[in-house]
C-alpha cells in the first residue's frame, strides 16, 4: 500500500483517540507514527499518512470540531 498524502501535527490527545477518528472518517488505508514526545507539556507530534486526499480532508474536518 502506497500512502500518497501525509500530515504532521502536535496533539495532547491519545493516539487511540486519533485512531478512532481515522477508523470512522477514512475510507482508505492510513497509518499513524509517533514522531516526538514532549513530556513536560504532555504533547506529542505524530505523522499521519493517508491513501487519499479525501481521507486527509475528512480527518482534518473531524479534528476541527
Amino acid at each position: 500500500m502506497a500512502f500518497r498524502v501525509g500530515i504532521r501535527m502536535k496533539t495532547t490527545s491519545p493516539i487511540s483517540e486519533l485512531e478512532k477518528i481515522l477508523e470512522t472518517r477514512c475510507q482508505g488505508e492510513w497509518d499513524v507514527e509517533l514522531d516526538t514526545v514532549n513530556a513536560k507539556q504532555r504533547q506529542k507530534t505524530v505523522a499521519i499518512y493517508f491513501e487519499t486526499h479525501r481521507d486527509r480532508d475528512a480527518f482534518l474536518s473531524a479534528c476541527a470540531l
